[in-house]
C-alpha cells in the first residue's frame, strides 16, 4: 500500500444505517431510494419507488409539504433547501423523527437526504 492510499479518507456512505437518499421527480414521485431506507424508515427501496413522496409523510404534514414542494418545482427556493430540517416521517407501523436535507437537481429532480435523529 502506498502512503497516498494509506492516508485516504473513507468516503461517506449514504447507505449506512443512519441515512438514506431518495430522488423525487417533478410529480413528487419517488424514483430512487438507497438501501439505507430500510434502516431509516422501515421501507425497502422497492416499496418506496413509484409511490408519491406523501407515502412517507405523516398526514398532518402533507399539506405543508405539497405547498413547499410546489415552490421548489416552480423554481423558488424555500428556506429549508440545503439546510437540515427536523421533521417526522412515516414507516410501515410508526412515525419517527428524522433530519431532512433537500437538494434541487437539474431536470426537476429533488434529492432528499434523510438521517435518523
Amino acid at each position: 500500500m502506498t502512503t497516498r492510499n494509506r492516508w485516504r479518507r473513507p468516503r461517506p456512505r449514504a447507505t449506512s444505517f443512519a441515512s438514506t437518499i431518495i430522488y423525487v421527480n417533478r410529480e413528487s414521485r419517488i424514483v430512487y431510494a438507497s438501501h439505507g431506507s430500510e434502516h431509516v424508515c422501515g421501507w425497502y427501496p422497492d416499496e418506496l419507488i413509484g409511490n408519491p413522496l406523501l407515502f412517507i409523510i405523516p398526514e398532518r404534514d402533507q399539506e405543508a409539504h405539497l405547498a413547499a414542494f410546489q415552490v421548489v418545482v416552480e423554481g423558488g427556493k424555500p428556506h429549508e433547501v440545503f439546510q437540515s430540517v427536523a421533521v417526522s416521517a412515516r414507516g410501515p407501523d410508526k412515525e419517527f423523527p428524522i433530519n431532512l436535507t433537500l437538494y434541487p437537481l437539474a431536470g426537476g429532480l429533488m434529492l432528499g437526504l434523510l438521517e435518523t435523529r
